[in-house]
């Protein structure tokens, strides 16, 4: 929060001239009238054989002088300087309203400090000088303790008073800055479910409809004469459907829940190697020569991670479904002590495939997906061609502490 120069306030609001508020205004001109009427009543007495002229130069100036407490807000050091002034002429009325503004529009400094010393000084001796205080009566001490008081008492309320203007200032300022970023958090928090809920519905519909639309494609090439292989392809497609109608509840059922990781039951929720062999064996069902190695241990695997790992293998063989054409692919998982890598390395695809993966359109959506999803796991991802024309898909996904690193 920047600094204002000395004697300059902070407008909070939009007020008349200089005063942050009509309110302000008027309560500062209510009290240079009153100042003003004080002052005069307080200079009948003083000074009786004054001639005329020096009687209304007088008036004149602690009359000016009470005004000043108009601009107390914006030059306080001004206001101290015109009630020293009143105060030589013979009336202290301004001294207090002066020393507090100085304490509440300046602050405690040098400035103000030697401002302080002058009015204690000026105030003690006025109040000391006349009359016999001096003439040997002990009574001069009171009066010096008097003047201190009418000169500490308003200068520290006014800076206790600005120091708690600024400290609520700041503690509100603090508030909004957090309400800001609650609201940041709150729409990165959104984003991130968003895409996440979009991954998961890409992933589960992607897969599904995508065998359906092999299926479909082989059904329109299947011969005739042959009721067997026409019923089996039906009752796979319905088997397609059905699985992707399923997923497709649970993910809904979690999302209805609230829930934070969204990761459905059934073959996705273990990723263990029954729910891969499943995988592979839905690809070769539509032609896709597919082989699954598992090296190591196989471990239990954390629910996060097992998701993962079923949802990399599922989309990369999609994606080798769409784009490779029939090619050779390999599945390969490794358990380590310190993490499970997953690869999914396909061949070159044929010049001439089967018609039946060329209706496939990608939505260009299942890279970033599961890039999104180990970096989730807090793992490492790549994916690119291989140098004879392939494609591979790599993760390492960690899932306790360790040294040890499966190699494939």
């Amino acid at each position: 929060m920047a600094e204002l120069p000395p004697g300059r306030t902070a407008r909070t609001s939009t007020g008349p001239l200089w005063w942050p508020s009509r309110r302000a205004a008027v309560l500062d001109v209510l009290l240079a009238l009153c100042s003003a009427a004080l002052v005069l009543l307080d200079l009948r007495g003083v000074f009786p054989g004054l001639p005329v002229p020096l009687r209304a130069l007088q008036l004149l100036v602690v009359t000016a002088g009470a005004g000043l407490l108009l601009v107390r807000r914006t030059r306080p050091a001004l206001l101290t300087v015109g009630a020293l002034v009143v105060l030589l002429l013979g009336s202290d009325w301004l001294i207090p309203f002066a020393l507090y503004a100085l304490g509440r529009y300046e602050g405690i400094g040098r400035r103000s400090a030697w401002l302080t010393g002058v009015a204690y000084a000026v105030t003690a001796l006025s109040s000391v000088l006349p009359g016999e205080q001096l003439g040997g009566s002990t009574d001069w001490w009171l009066e010096a303790a008097v003047a201190l008081a009418l000169v500490a008492v308003p200068l520290l309320l006014g800076a206790y008073l600005r120091t708690r203007h600024r400290l609520v200032a700041q503690l509100r300022e603090r508030a909004e800055q957090l309400e800001r970023e609650r609201h940041l958090l709150a729409a990165q928090a959104l984003a991130e479910e968003r895409a996440r809920m979009a991954r998961e519905m890409h992933d589960v519909v992607a897969h599904q409809i995508g065998l359906v639309v092999v299926y479909s494609n082989v059904l329109q090439t299947a011969a005739d004469d042959d009721p067997a292989q026409l019923r089996e392809i039906g009752q796979r497609m319905g088997d397609s459907g059905r699985k992707a109608l399923a997923e497709l509840r649970e993910v809904i059922s979690v999302l209805r829940a609230a829930g934070t990781d969204p990761a459905p039951g059934g073959a996705a929720a273990h990723g263990g190697l029954p729910a891969l062999r499943a995988l592979v064996q839905e690809s070769r069902d539509v032609g896709l020569p597919v082989g699954l190695r598992m090296d190591g241990a196989e471990r239990p695997l954390p629910a996060p991670v097992a998701h993962t790992v079923f949802r990399l293998v599922q989309e990369a063989l999609s994606n080798a479904r769409k784009h490779a054409r029939g090619a050779a692919t390999e599945v390969c998982v490794a358990y380590g002590t310190a993490e499970v890598a997953v690869v999914v390395r396909n061949a070159a695809p044929a010049s001439g495939g089967a018609t039946a993966f060329e209706a496939l359109p990608g939505s260009g959506h299942g890279l970033v997906g599961m890039r999104e999803r180990v970096a989730e796991c807090g793992g490492a991802f790549t994916a690119g061609a291989t140098a004879d024309g392939g494609y591979e898909v790599r993760a390492a996904l960690p899932y306790a502490e360790g040294p040890e690193r499966p190699r494939l």
